[in-house]
């Protein structure tokens, strides 16, 4: 009698957390939200809660509610390309975003970028923090 008991209950706890899985609720985007294009590179989401979108045309923050959309408008505090390949938050809170041209730090205060100054022209593709906390950004 216990056993059977026991395998009752096993059977409506898998169920009832199947029927909670079932009502997992997805928001899709495109360009029509406001997404910068449809074909999105990677997501990230920071400290404060945002969600990035970097896609082949712009980086994208979503704060749950509005899209706001970040391109390169040949402004030295807009992003250095278009095209973004890689978004990292580094333990130290930074936000970089890694585009074509180069890697750029967002300024919280004023959503805006700093470029981040290399020497040399490379084919940039994406970044990684070490267990000592450096930033690697890789190309080829």
């Amino acid at each position: 009698m216990r056993s059977s008991s026991f395998y009752i209950f096993g059977i409506l706890f898998f169920l009832s957390f199947i029927g909670i899985a079932q009502n997992t609720h997805f928001n899709n985007f495109n360009r029509e939200d406001g997404l910068a294009s449809n074909f999105v590179r990677v997501i990230s989401q920071d400290n404060y809660g945002y969600m990035w979108f970097g896609t082949d045309n712009g980086l994208n923050r979503y704060d749950g509610i509005n899209m706001d959309t970040f391109r390169n408008n040949n402004d030295t505090h807009s992003l250095s390309h278009n095209y973004i390949k890689d978004i990292l938050q580094t333990t130290k809170g930074k936000l970089l975003a890694c585009t074509s041209k180069g890697v750029d730090i967002f300024n919280y205060k004023t959503s805006t970028f700093e470029a981040i100054n290399f020497i040399g022209d490379f084919d940039y593709k994406g970044m990684v923090e070490t267990p000592k906390k450096e930033v690697w950004v890789l190309s080829n």
